[in-house]
């Protein structure tokens, strides 16, 4: 099968996911000074895993991949990308239907992952039963 054409994400397509369709918010890295070359690797790797464990199943989608492209600096101090990583999630999280909502990222995408997931943790803590 052919790989989609990348594209930007609209409400619209989250909003008309499946709610079993898992979704990944992916943060390139690059020191945040550049975007790394591997992330465009990383989302064509991710994208092709999606489409292997898709052959011979009758579903269109396993996993939609949703690439960040972040504010870099120095142009913009920090906390510019942490907040863009930020809006990021919330934009899916209040869009998208899914059930299983994933962030990951590499280098510098992977520091942005860990902020955010603590800092959506403090804003938004989970209730134990």
């Amino acid at each position: 099968g052919d790989v989609e054409e990348d594209r930007e994400v609209n409400a619209m397509d989250l909003k008309s996911l499946d709610a079993n369709v898992p979704v990944l918010i992916y943060f390139h890295g690059g020191g945040l000074v550049f975007k790394s070359e591997r992330a465009d690797y990383i989302h064509k790797l991710l994208k092709e895993l999606k489409m292997e464990e898709n052959k011979g199943s009758s579903s269109s989608k396993s996993l939609v991949v949703v690439s960040v492209g972040m504010r870099l600096v120095p142009e913009n101090p920090f906390p510019a990308a942490i907040i863009d990583c930020l809006s990021a999630i919330l934009f899916v999280l209040e869009q998208s239907s899914s059930k299983s909502i994933h962030i990951a990222g590499t280098s510098a995408g992977g520091y942005c992952a860990a902020v955010t997931a603590l800092e959506m943790q403090r804003k938004f803590p989970v209730q134990r039963l």
